[in-house]
């Protein structure tokens, strides 16, 4: 299925999300510094009970940030593994279909296989048709 188009885009479309969370991720540190030098320069201005709320708050508000950078992460992969699955499912029809016509006993991943004639190799073919029936895949990514 990598080999296929819908691998390929896949694999570009989540490429240019992760690309895209980094850069947030950075801005989102970069925050947190200046919130944290902000902290220091307020030390020494405000009364001790004071001081202890602005740390609570900024505990607080890195929490959220930290919370919010884990479920991107996590949707990102979660929309990247179904869109994968989209993939290997009509692989997999297409090797069934493939079995049928060709009265295959048996498909095995190359990968197994020590010596095959090379009229069995069907992976070219599999991806041929893999790109007809399932050209490409959008990774949904959940918004939250």
């Amino acid at each position: 299925g990598e080999q296929s188009t819908a691998g390929q885009g896949l694999r570009q479309q989540a490429e240019k999300l992760r690309t895209a969370l980094r850069a947030e991720i950075q801005k989102l540190e970069g925050e947190v510094k200046a919130g944290e030098q902000d902290l220091q320069r307020q030390r020494q201005a405000l009364a001790q009970d004071a001081f202890d709320q602005k740390v609570r708050e900024f505990q607080k508000k890195v929490q959220e940030i930290q919370g919010r950078v884990q479920t991107r992460t996590r949707n990102l992969d979660k929309g990247f593994a179904e869109a994968e699955q989209k993939i290997i499912q009509a692989m997999l029809q297409v090797v069934g279909e493939m079995t049928q016509e060709r009265r295959y006993g048996l498909v095995l991943d190359r990968g197994a296989v020590v010596f095959f004639a090379g009229q069995l190799e069907i992976t070219q073919e599999v991806i041929t048709r893999l790109n007809r029936k399932l050209p490409s895949v959008t990774l949904q990514v959940a918004a939250n």
